[in-house]
């Protein structure tokens, strides 16, 4: 019997302590740059309009929605999948926003890598360390 078209099991505590690890760790990354967007709204806003982005106030509100959500759906592991979905979307502005890499390659750079990072939480889920797989666990006990 192949594992084949199924996402790997994760099968050891250490494994599933390393997953843990890194949705915490990368949901503390994002909640970080949401703290950082309240604390400096003004700033933010001036940032993005001065960037071309159309509606600047209204984007910094909506990406720190989806950055503070996306970061507790995830760190929780509780429908960890649409928490990483909502933090992708956080990211596409950025990405079309730091197009250019001659200019703004940092930024870029910064953009891919985190969305390198969360592509695995997508693909194979939270790992067994999670909200969703405990409901699943208890769900099966009934």
């Amino acid at each position: 019997m192949t594992n084949e078209g199924r996402a790997p099991q994760i099968t050891t505590q250490a494994s599933a302590g390393l997953f843990l690890a890194g949705r915490v760790l990368a949901a503390l990354a994002f909640m970080s740059m949401a703290l950082g967007q309240i604390i400096h709204y003004e700033d933010a806003c001036s940032a993005a309009k001065n960037l071309g982005m159309p509606l600047a106030h209204a984007y910094v509100a909506l990406s720190i929605l989806l950055q503070f959500s996306g970061s507790v759906l995830l760190a929780l592991g509780l429908r960890a999948r649409i928490g990483v979905s909502l933090l992708i979307a956080s990211l596409l502005p950025a990405l079309w926003l730091f197009m250019d890499p001659l200019s703004n390659r940092v930024y870029l750079s910064g953009a891919i890598a985190a969305l390198g990072g969360l592509l695995p939480y997508l693909a194979l889920g939270p790992g067994p360390w999670s909200m969703d797989n405990l409901y699943h666990t208890l769900s099966k006990e009934r």
